[in-house]
């Protein structure tokens, strides 16, 4: 005998236990974790995100296993991408991960990225997710902890004494310390400014200044290298230097 649906407005899946909602609405049992009030899963009280529900078999991991398999995403749990060659899981009701445009994406006009949560149906960089709680900040906050941006103190710090910058990547240092990826070009130690070359700005890294012919690397938020008008400019009146 099948159970009835959920009392909630347009939801069409199955109410649970003795409640009249489904799990995502309220029904079942909940999470007894201090103010979670997710659902618990399967025989534990317990929510996923707090241990709840079969766990990913991979030796030392401690997330939850996707759907039917006994893998978490990231151990290869769950459906995966249709891209061919890749293997990472596919996202919301596609077929492809976030990558290849599964999941949600961003609202905002010509903007192919995914959107960080359903609330906003944003990226990160049109405003989606938690934002910086600093006065005037429009960035992300990289944790809960702070609610603040990587600039204003949120997330990994570096660890070199008497340096307040953010720690990149799976290091404990800042890019000026050593952290993150670096740059491919042998005897370079500056940061790589982008996934795609690997390489710093001074070795062909990052955005590229639009004039032709030039190779420099662009400046600031313009698509030009100081030297063809990128960068903050010179305030004083009939000067076009770029600011020292």
């Amino acid at each position: 005998m099948s159970r009835p649906c959920c009392v909630e407005p347009d939801c069409k899946k199955g109410s649970i236990g003795n409640t009249d909602r489904c799990v995502a609405h309220g029904g079942g049992p909940r999470c007894v974790e201090a103010g979670c009030s997710r659902g618990a899963r399967g025989n534990t009280d317990r929510c996923k995100a707090h241990g709840g529900g079969k766990r990913c078999d991979e030796l030392n991991c401690t997330k939850s296993a996707a759907n039917r398999s006994n893998l978490c995403k990231k151990h290869g749990g769950g459906r995966r991408c249709v891209v061919p060659d890749c293997t990472k899981s596919a996202q919301g009701n596609t077929d492809m991960c976030r990558a290849h445009g599964g999941g949600l994406r961003c609202v905002e006009p010509a903007c192919t990225k995914s959107a960080i949560d359903s609330t906003t149906n944003m990226c990160k960089a049109h405003g989606g997710g938690r934002r910086c709680d600093e006065l005037n900040c429009t960035k992300s906050a990289v944790d809960t902890t702070t609610n603040k941006c990587a600039k204003h103190g949120g997330g990994r710090r570096c660890i070199e004494t008497d340096c307040s910058k953010a720690a990149r990547g799976s290091t404990n240092l800042c890019l000026t310390h050593g952290g993150g990826r670096r740059c491919i070009t042998t005897g370079c130690e500056k940061g790589a400014a982008d996934i795609k070359t690997s390489c710093c700005i001074l070795h062909g890294g990052g955005r590229r200044c639009k004039e032709p012919d030039c190779k420099t690397g662009a400046h600031g938020k313009s698509d030009r290298c100081k030297a063809h008008g990128g960068g903050r400019r010179c305030i004083e009146p009939e000067c076009t230097h770029a600011v020292q």
